[in-house]
C-alpha cells in the first residue's frame, strides 16, 4: 500500500506561491515607479516576476497531477477536475479583467455602449480574460491550455507504470520546449516523485541544498516580452525554480522557514493578489500626482504610493478570495459534478 502526504505536508508549496506572488507585485511596483534598476544577484530575485510566472507553472502541474497520478480508476474524477477549471479561474480573472476596463478605458458615455465593448473585448482575447487592460492576465490563457495538457497526460498514462509515465512526460517536455507548458510538465513529474519515490527523492536533499545557491541565481533571470531568447531565459527561470522548490519540499530547515504564518496567508491570497495588485498600482499613481500638489516631495510621495499600494492590494485580494474565490470554486466544483454525474447532482 502506497502511504501519500497528506495536504498539509504541502503547505510550503503554498508558501512558495505566496512568495512568488508578493515578488510579482514587487517587480510590477519596481517597473511602474522608474525605481533604481536591480542587475545584480541577489537583489534581482526581488523584481525576478517572470521566473515566479515560471514556479506558478509548475506548481499548477504537481497540483493537478498529484491527486490522481497513478489511481486505476481516476477517469471521472479527472474528468470533473477538467471541467472544473476553467470556471475555478474564472471568477476571479473575469472581475479583474472587468475592473480593469472600468480603470482604463471607459470613457463611454453610455453605459451600454460600455458593456458591449466589454463583451467584444472578452471574446476576442482567446482565453487571457482581459489581458489588454489587466497585463497579468495573460497566463489565463497559459493556465487553461496547460491544465487541459495535465489532465489529459493523466488520462492517458494512468494505468501506465511509473517508467512509463517518466517516459512519455520527458517526451512531452521536449514536444513543448518552445512553450511554457513545458513547465507544467516539470510540475508532474515533480508529484509523481513526491508521491511515489519521496524516501529516495529525500536522500538527495544535501545536493538541493548545495545546488540552491545556482537555484537562486538562475531563478533570479528576467526576460522582456519582446527578448528573443525568451524561452530559453524561461528555461533558466524554470530549472531554478525546480530547485528552489526541491529544497522546500525536501529539507526541514527550509519547510520551516518558510512556513510562517504571514506567508502562509499570501499563499491563501496569492490568486486574488496576483489579478489585482497591477490595477492597485495604476491607481496609486494617481496619489502620488495628488501627494505632491500638497508640495510634498515626490520621492516621499513616492514612498506613500507604494505603502498604499502594498496595503490596498493585500486587503483587496483578500476580500476577493475570501467573497469571490473560495464561492467560486465551490460552484465550479457543483457545476463540473453536475455535468458529470447529473443523475447524482441534488435536483432542484
Amino acid at each position: 500500500m502506497i502511504t501519500t502526504p497528506s495536504v498539509q505536508r504541502f503547505a510550503p508549496l503554498d508558501a512558495m506561491r505566496g512568495l512568488a506572488a508578493s515578488i510579482v507585485v514587487i517587480h510590477h511596483i519596481w517597473a511602474e515607479y522608474s525605481l533604481k534598476p536591480l542587475q545584480t544577484f541577489p537583489s534581482q530575485i526581488l523584481i525576478a516576476g517572470y521566473s515566479c510566472v515560471c514556479m506558478f507553472f509548475i506548481l499548477s502541474g504537481f497540483v493537478l497531477t498529484y491527486k490522481f497520478v497513478g489511481e486505476e480508476n481516476c477517469y471521472e474524477k479527472v474528468i470533473t477536475a477538467t471541467i472544473k477549471r476553467p470556471f475555478r479561474l474564472a471568477g476571479i480573472a473575469l472581475l479583474a479583467g472587468l475592473i480593469g476596463y472600468l480603470i482604463k478605458e471607459n470613457t463611454y458615455a453610455s453605459p451600454v455602449n460600455a458593456l458591449m465593448d466589454i463583451f467584444d473585448r472578452f471574446i476576442h482575447t482567446n482565453l487571457s480574460v482581459g489581458a489588454d487592460v489587466n497585463p497579468p492576465l495573460w497566463t489565463i490563457e497559459k493556465e487553461v491550455i496547460g491544465s487541459a495538457i495535465v489532465f489529459g497526460l493523466v488520462l492517458i498514462t494512468c494505468r501506465t507504470q511509473f517508467a512509463t509515465r517518466m517516459f512519455i512526460e520527458l517526451s512531452m517536455i521536449l514536444f513543448f520546449k518552445d512553450t511554457f507548458y513545458w513547465q507544467f510538465i516539470v510540475g508532474m513529474i515533480l508529484a509523481e516523485l513526491v508521491k511515489f519515490k519521496m524516501a529516495e527523492l529525500s536522500k538527495w536533499t544535501w545536493v538541493f541544498v548545495m545546488l540552491l545557491p545556482l537555484g537562486l541565481y538562475l531563478f533570479s533571470f528576467t526576460a522582456e516580452d519582446n527578448n528573443k531568447y525568451q524561452y530559453a531565459i524561461g528555461a533558466f527561470s524554470a530549472v531554478g525554480a525546480l530547485i528552489v522548490l526541491l529544497v522546500v519540499l525536501t529539507c526541514t530547515i527550509a519547510k520551516r522557514i518558510v512556513c510562517q504564518k504571514p506567508i502562509l496567508f499570501l499563499g491563501k491570497i496569492s490568486f486574488s493578489l496576483y489579478a489585482i495588485h497591477y490595477l492597485v498600482i495604476l491607481k496609486a499613481s494617481d496619489v502620488i500626482n495628488y501627494i505632491c500638489l500638497l508640495k510634498i516631495d515626490r520621492r516621499m510621495a513616492s514612498n506613500i504610493s507604494i505603502g498604499i499600494t502594498v496595503v490596498s492590494s493585500i486587503a483587496l485580494a483578500w476580500l476577493l478570495t475570501r467573497y469571490i474565490d473560495i464561492p467560486g470554486t465551490k460552484l465550479a466544483g457543483k457545476i463540473a459534478n453536475r455535468i458529470v454525474c447529473p443523475e447524482s447532482s441534488p435536483k432542484p
